[in-house]
C-alpha cells in the first residue's frame, strides 16, 4: 500500500511542478530548442507592464513583455483575465521587438490579478504564450 502512494504522490508532483500558479504550462528548454529547430518561433512571456491604480471604465494600456526564439512570430492578440475571468482575446494597439500592447478597460472596483499571454502564427500555426500576471486596483 505505502508503494502504491508513494507512486501516486510522485505523479501528483511531477504533474504539479508542470504548472505555473495561474494554471497555463511553461516552455522547457528542451522543447523550445526542438521548435526552434523545426522553424517554429516560440514566445515566452516575461512581464505584464501595467498601471497599478485604475479608475473604473476609463481606458489604460497593458504590454506584455516577451523572448522569442527566433524571428518571424506574428502576433495576433492578447488574451486576458481579471482574477481568473476570461480569457478575453483583443488585437494589440501596437507592437514591437519584444512586446505588445492593447488597451484595457475595468468597469468594476475591485482589486485584481489580471493575467495576459500572447497569440501568435509561427510556422503556419496559431500559437499562445505562458501568462504573466500583475495586482491592478480599480477605485
Amino acid at each position: 500500500m505505502s508503494k502504491r502512494l508513494l507512486v501516486m504522490s510522485s505523479i501528483i508532483l511531477l504533474a504539479a511542478c508542470q504548472s505555473t500558479s495561474d494554471g497555463s504550462k511553461k516552455y522547457s528548454p528542451e522543447k523550445q530548442q526542438s521548435n526552434a529547430a523545426s522553424g517554429e518561433v516560440v514566445l515566452t512571456a516575461t512581464e505584464l507592464i501595467v498601471n497599478k491604480a485604475l479608475k473604473p471604465g476609463i481606458p489604460y494600456p497593458a504590454t506584455i513583455k516577451y523572448a522569442a526564439t527566433g524571428e518571424g512570430a506574428q502576433i495576433l492578440r492578447g488574451c486576458f483575465t481579471w482574477s481568473g475571468e476570461g480569457p478575453y482575446c483583443f488585437e494589440p494597439i501596437s507592437t514591437a521587438t519584444g512586446e505588445a500592447t492593447w488597451r484595457l478597460r475595468t468597469n468594476n472596483p475591485n482589486v485584481y490579478k489580471l493575467a495576459g499571454s500572447v497569440e501568435y502564427r509561427s510556422a503556419g500555426g496559431t500559437r499562445r504564450s505562458n501568462f504573466v500576471s500583475a495586482i491592478i486596483d480599480v477605485q
